[in-house]
């Protein structure tokens, strides 16, 4: 089974400092029509990532999820 999910980057670690960078999400609840189908399916989670080499993400941007077995 695979699962997409939608969310807002909520804070990033300067793109110009040393690493690793983090990056905190959350689930997307409005905004748009697609936010509000995404918020009905998944109304919470939060993640957070830490990336060693530079920072991908922008505070305020929406990314998608894929969850993917790895099996």
């Amino acid at each position: 089974m695979n699962v997409r999910c939608k969310f807002v980057c909520t804070q990033a670690s300067p793109k110009d400092g040393a690493g690793p960078h983090t990056a905190t999400f959350s689930a997307v609840a409005d905004g748009s029509s697609e936010n509000k189908s995404f918020f009905s399916a998944t109304p919470c989670g939060q993640l957070t990532l830490s990336v060693v080499r530079e920072q991908h993400f922008e505070a305020g941007k929406e990314y998608y999820l894929d969850l993917i077995p790895a099996d």
